[in-house]
């Protein structure tokens, strides 16, 4: 009788689980209902850190998107869809923000929160492509920002025709504890910007931990 508290714990962040409780006496066990909770997303701090948006043409978890201007959203298909290219870089899929307008139509494409305080040198690579497709141009803007209420600063722009997959390294600036990395696309009725295999690398700054205690194994003579 009375009231019971179980705490579970070692939970993965951004899973869905099923809990449900039970009691159990003389008479036998009796099971409360199935419930459903999902665990928030949690920093990501181990590295190397690798996104090829293989999740079955969905955004991947704890990836979100932000509109700027137009109604565009990033989708997560084979190429771009029109051949253009024609295939994603690793694997099935990739991301891609396509629209059939001139105008400027900007969305960006948000990392989840990144721990940048356990490395040195932290370096951004992915391969993107944004093939012209006479008059228009599409573009991507690379941005960062150290906190999740903080302003986006530009990294890197690229505004030329790009026909196959590029590889594009940058260094990150101002690590923090809660980094964040976007990809805005503007598509201008192009043949889509296009993003693939996000990488984050760095140097360790823990230093090496040292093993002071040794084991001689000793043979007897006879």
């Amino acid at each position: 009788t009375g009231t019971f508290i179980s705490s579970i714990t070692g939970l993965v962040p951004s899973t869905m689980y099923h809990v449900r409780a039970y009691a159990t006496n003389a008479a036998g066990t009796s099971y409360g209902d199935d419930l459903t909770f999902t665990t928030s997303c949690g920093a990501i701090s181990s590295f190397p850190w690798n996104e090829g948006f293989e999740n079955t043409g969905v955004i991947p978890a704890c990836w979100t998107q932000e509109m700027v201007t137009g109604t565009p959203n990033w989708t997560f298909i084979t190429g771009s869809g029109n051949n253009n290219t024609a295939t994603a870089h690793g694997g099935t899929y990739n991301a891609c923000l396509k629209d059939n307008s001139a105008a400027d139509n900007k969305t960006k494409l948000v990392s989840p929160q990144i721990n940048l305080t356990g490395i040195t040198s932290p370096t951004l690579t992915f391969w993107h492509t944004q093939a012209f497709w006479s008059p228009d141009q599409d573009q991507l803007i690379v941005f960062y920002k150290t906190s999740a209420g903080g302003s986006w600063t530009q990294l890197e722009a690229y505004t030329t025709s790009i026909t196959a997959w590029t590889l594009r390294t940058i260094s990150l600036p101002n690590g923090s504890s809660d980094y964040y990395i976007a990809f805005e696309g503007n598509a201008k009725y192009g043949y889509g910007v296009c993003v693939d295999d996000v990488s984050i690398t760095g140097t360790s700054s823990t230093p090496p931990t040292v093993n002071t205690t040794a084991t001689t194994s000793l043979t007897p003579t006879t």
